[in-house]
């Protein structure tokens, strides 16, 4: 198995990897190359070698000089036969080639494992879960260690470890697909140590088993920093038997301290106190959540062209919401009702944004379609539920 610190991860964000790696699949099986990769290989010294790899990396994956001669450090090709079986193995099991090019990326020693030996057993494990093959593709593409891991050693006791804390294998097996990379992590000393912290804190076990199911994450905050996170949250006057405290305190484990106060600083320009923006903040931790300028285009619509600067203050929720989607084609319906003298003057917004959109379909667009057809214009199709 491959030590994980060999397990050396670099990213590639090349879109035309996709391409360099159709153009891959046709050339390493042809016999030219398969000659040419001969007489490279027969030529002595590790400069060649090194040089071969490069060009290899370069050339098919993106990888810049500089990454591709760290990279040629580490692992060493001996020609296309070794990428061209890794490539091949994860086709047939049902990688796509965009999949494919982004484990390469990430994880260029990958090349260095043995399909049979070392890449099977693993997607195995994942099938034996009862995880489809197209799911396992996913969890295997976005992790970033989890090829280079022990099956016996690391994988298998991380998904054990949270089967018992969950006490469901379903449940378990949805935590990896929301969160792939929480196995490959050390979740016996991390987990164990933050379910402490927030049983300490006078969270509910309840409360914070739903909370891991929900945000895998919160469990794999490195434990200094969980901790941390707790005595905020708790400064800020959320109540640690309530649902959110773990959701405020999943939204602040990610934001600096400049990025935080960037936010405050959208909502104070808007004519919000620090104090109004904390109280919606314990109301719908998510608020904190939208970036700055999500929030600055949400408050310039709500104050500026509806003329509701309590919107927020009553539904924090509306910062989180889809404004081409969500937040636009509902308000325009509402307007356009209220000047059809169809709703009442002080129908509420705050029921129209919140609401899911089935019932805003049935009620706002359906339900006056008769008296007024060209609300289905004005509700794009692309909108309705059924779409």
């Amino acid at each position: 198995m491959l030590e994980s610190s060999n397990f050396t991860i670099f990213s590639s964000r090349d879109p035309s990897a996709v391409h360099r790696l159709h153009f891959l699949q046709f050339h390493l099986f042809s016999s030219s190359a398969v000659s040419a990769a001969r007489i490279l290989k027969s030529r002595s010294g590790n400069v060649k070698e090194n040089s071969y790899a490069a060009d290899y990396l370069i050339n098919f994956f993106g990888f810049s000089r500089k990454r591709a001669l760290r990279v040629c450090e580490k692992i060493k090709f001996g020609g296309p036969e070794i990428p061209a079986s890794v490539i091949a193995f994860f086709k047939k099991h049902g990688f796509s080639e965009f999949q494919i090019a982004r484990i390469v990326g990430r994880s260029p020693a990958v090349f260095q494992l043995n399909p049979k030996r070392n890449l099977l057993p693993k997607i195995q494990f994942f099938y034996s879960l009862g995880i489809s093959g197209p799911d396992t593709a996913k969890i295997i593409s976005t992790s970033r260690f989890l090829l280079g891991r022990s099956l016996k050693n690391q994988l298998i006791p991380s998904f054990e470890l949270i089967k018992s804390f969950v006490k469901s294998n379903e449940d378990a097996v949805n935590i990896i697909k929301r969160c792939p990379s929480i196995i490959e992590l050390n979740v016996q000393s991390t987990m164990t140590s933050n379910v402490a912290s927030l049983l300490n804190a006078g969270i509910p076990e309840a409360k914070i088993v739903h909370a891991f199911k929900k945000n895998p994450r919160v469990l794999v905050m490195s434990p200094d920093k969980l901790s941390k996170c707790v005595e905020k949250i708790k400064q800020m006057g959320f109540d640690p038997c309530t649902g959110s405290f773990l959701t405020g305190l999943y939204v602040m484990r990610k934001p600096t301290s400049s990025v935080w106060n960037r936010k405050m600083e959208v909502y104070k320009k808007w004519g919000y106190s620090e104090s109004q923006v904390l109280a919606s903040f314990r109301k719908f931790p998510w608020c904190m959540g939208a970036s700055a300028d999500k929030i600055n285009r949400a408050m310039d619509y709500f104050i500026n062209q509806l003329c509701d600067p309590l919107v927020f203050l009553r539904v924090p929720q509306i910062v989180s919401l889809s404004f081409e989607e969500t937040i636009v084609p509902r308000c325009s319906v509402l307007q356009f009702l209220k000047s059809r003298g169809l709703l009442r003057k002080n129908a509420s917004l705050s029921h129209v944004l919140i609401i899911s959109k089935k019932k805003f379909f049935e009620q706002f667009v359906l339900g006056f379609a008769d008296e007024t057809p060209e609300l289905l214009e004005l509700y794009p199709q692309r909108l309705h539920p059924s779409k």
